[in-house]
């Protein structure tokens, strides 16, 4: 295998260059991590940090492609930092696909990334935290935009004004209280609410009532089992609870039917309503048919295995998420394994 290089990066298609031919349009990447070697070097620095000002200064190497850190000290200081190693684009240009590498215009590979002040960042907002949960830099507190503006940065560096299910949780615990410990903090971040569960499990029960009998359902006896096991179920995906596993299956059949990342808007169109039912009707026939039952304790399914030990273990599936995140990496019969 022949390699190619051009100034941009290396081509990657085709990846023999023994296969170009004059004339040919190749592929190049460009990145600016490609020949940076420091990474260990900073991750020690940052760890070894005293201070959120050390932190900070320990940051500005750039030597981290990316990731949000959110960081606090001692004496009371908080800061946040959409961090990146961000080339210097030119603005008015989409790329969010394969751009002309013949352009002069369009080639940052020559210029420094962005300078670290001038990423996201928040110090000591008025709110008096900072979160991130994969969101959006406007959304560190629940107040959008009022630590970090986000109608300053490129749309290149970021999604704009997005917030998960995760990001509200988290922001609506954080904002409700101002006496936070590490243990109450500790316990937020394993907390199993599905907020999936906190909105649709109503609708549900409200389709339910009205719909069980409606002639586009084929199997109401299903959904009276379903009612059963759903039935003052907290929305938490602990170890015991059956009412999680029919829930998450009910989830992974109406992923593509419904957006479990927001509350429903009301009102909702009755064939939606039938819909989700049949579909609850499907997630207690598949268990059934895989278990034998309906009612499958959650860490039955969602287990955390390291080497010969096997246990059960709270936390998000693959679908629906929560703020303690244990997802499954494999899955065998059935099963998901978080490790």
């Amino acid at each position: 295998l022949e390699l190619a290089w051009t100034h941009h990066g290396p081509v990657v298609e085709p990846m023999d260059a023994a296969q170009i031919q004059a004339g040919d349009t190749i592929l190049a990447g460009a990145a600016t991590m490609a020949e940076v070697i420091g990474s260990t070097t900073q991750f020690l620095k940052i760890n070894r940090a005293a201070d959120v000002a050390q932190f900070r200064e320990g940051m500005r190497d750039l030597q981290l492609q990316r990731w949000n850190f959110v960081v606090g000290d001692t004496d009371g200081a908080i800061f946040y930092v959409s961090n990146s190693r961000h080339p210097d684009r030119a603005p008015g240009h989409s790329w969010s696909g394969i751009v002309d590498g013949g352009d002069p215009a369009l080639d940052w590979t020559d210029d420094p990334p962005w300078a670290f002040d001038d990423l996201a960042w928040s110090a000591d907002p008025d709110a008096g935290y900072l979160q991130n949960c994969n969101n959006s830099p406007g959304w560190v507190t629940h107040e959008f935009g009022t630590a970090i503006d986000e109608s300053v940065f490129a749309d290149h560096y970021f999604g704009h004004d997005s917030l998960n299910v995760r990001g509200i949780k988290a922001l609506e615990q954080l904002s409700a209280r101002d006496d936070w410990d590490f243990e109450a903090l500790r316990d937020l971040s394993m907390d199993t609410e599905l907020l999936a569960a906190r909105w649709y499990v109503p609708v549900l029960d409200d389709a339910y009532q009205s719909y069980r009998d409606h002639p586009s359902v084929p199997d109401p006896e299903a959904l009276d089992l379903a009612a059963a096991i759903l039935e003052g179920w907290d929305g938490r995906n602990t170890v015991d609870s059956t009412a999680a596993t029919l829930f998450d299956r009910w989830a992974v059949l109406a992923d593509d039917f419904v957006s479990l990342e927001s509350s429903p808007s009301h009102p909702i169109d009755p064939e939606l309503l039938i819909g989700g039912l049949v579909l609850m009707g499907d997630a207690v026939r598949d268990l059934q048919a895989e278990h034998g039952t309906a009612e499958v304790p959650w860490g039955d399914v969602h287990r955390i295995r390291r080497g010969d030990v096997d246990l059960p273990i709270a936390g998000n599936g693959a679908t629906l998420h929560s703020l303690f995140m244990a997802t499954p990496r494999t899955v065998e019969d059935g099963v998901g394994y978080v490790g």
